[in-house]
């Protein structure tokens, strides 16, 4: 009896101990990549927040920390999600260590990404996922899209994450396939912003028109 009611309290113990398990300490063993700041860590992993989150120059706010054991079976799963900011949610697995982040869903104003880029259009992120091997990707999936600019007569673009080179790749399209654009990003230089490395000649039009740089896959960081 006595050994059952030791076993008992060890298991509370632990189950306590679980839940009271501090976010830093989770946050920490992920090794989330440099270029992702993180002012203040505070709370559980079941409940805790990251605060003044910028990510490559980018401002994230505030982010809400949940975590599950569920998602994936005998890994920790955590999930950041914001209300505010441009980065709704984003899952990643504490086994990865940093190299895989799953169920992005973002909108950010492109002029944050690319220098020249009309303020007050989006590009939008959905349903998400990117794997990256010592700082390379390696696999990417998700939809992109960014707003049309009536202005000047450029239509909306719809198109898909990927990798290529082991860089991030945004690749888009018009609808009537007239303007193309591909968007590239190092996975993990955190002073490289993205840059267009592919274009339709009327979409070459519009960048030069706005003064946004065109470089070619050839010479892309």
């Amino acid at each position: 009896m006595t050994l059952l009611r030791a076993s008992v309290l060890l298991i509370a113990f632990a189950v306590a101990a679980l839940c009271m398990f501090p976010l830093r300490l989770a946050w920490a063993a992920a090794e989330t990549p440099d270029e992702l700041y993180v002012e203040t860590v505070r709370g559980t992993i079941w409940s805790g927040e990251l605060s003044g989150v910028t990510w490559r120059g980018v401002t994230l706010g505030d982010l809400a920390i949940t975590s599950s054991i569920l998602d994936r079976p005998g890994d920790l799963v955590m999930t950041a999600r914001s209300d505010a900011g441009p980065l709704a949610a984003a899952s990643i697995p504490l086994s990865a260590r940093g190299s895989v982040v799953e169920n992005v869903t973002a909108s950010a104003d492109l002029a944050a990404l690319l220098p020249g880029a009309l303020a007050g259009v989006h590009l939008d992120i959905r349903e998400a996922g990117i794997t990256l091997d010592g700082g390379w990707c390696v696999a990417a999936h998700g939809e992109v899209a960014i707003d049309a600019i009536p202005a000047q007569g450029v239509p909306a673009f719809d198109g898909r994450l990927a990798c290529r080179n082991g860089l991030i790749e945004s690749v888009l399209a018009s609808p009537d396939g007239l303007h193309r654009l591909t968007i590239s990003m190092t996975a993990g230089a955190s002073d490289a912003d993205p840059v267009v490395t592919e274009a339709s000649p009327a979409t070459q039009l519009w960048l030069a028109a706005l003064g946004i740089p065109f470089m070619s896959p050839e010479v892309a960081p």
